[in-house]
């Protein structure tokens, strides 16, 4: 069961990873915002609006997080109102932020927030 009703009981993870985590994610910080803030208006610029595609996922434990990520896919639809398959969809912008995993740079806010462990993404 991915979601419960209750209050977790799990362990947190260690301090020292979670510090490790803070420690890296902060460092590459001033770095990395830049480039997702380019990203960000390349995004606007070619899909419009809204720039992150947000889910929520089961985290650490079975915990859920609110996912965040650039989107990559058009919201484009068939006459009938259905949306057009995913090959269809995925804007040419959006095939090479997933091909280069420039998408995922928004998900260092989750490491950040402690919703993700880093090691544990997919880069």
């Amino acid at each position: 069961m991915l979601y419960q009703d209750s209050p977790m009981t799990t362990p947190s993870p260690p301090v020292g990873k979670r510090f490790f985590e803070l420690i890296v994610t902060t460092s590459v910080m001033p770095i990395i915002l830049p480039v997702i803030a380019g990203l960000a208006l390349t995004v606007w610029a070619f899909h419009g609006l809204p720039i992150f595609f947000t889910q929520q996922r089961p985290g650490l434990y079975g915990r859920p997080f609110l996912l965040v990520k650039f989107r990559t896919m058009m919201n484009a639809c068939d006459p009938e109102g259905r949306p057009l398959p995913d090959a269809e969809r995925l804007a040419c912008f959006g095939r090479f932020l997933r091909n280069t995993r420039l998408g995922e740079l928004p998900e260092l806010l989750n490491v950040v927030r402690g919703d993700k462990i880093l090691l544990m993404t997919t880069w």
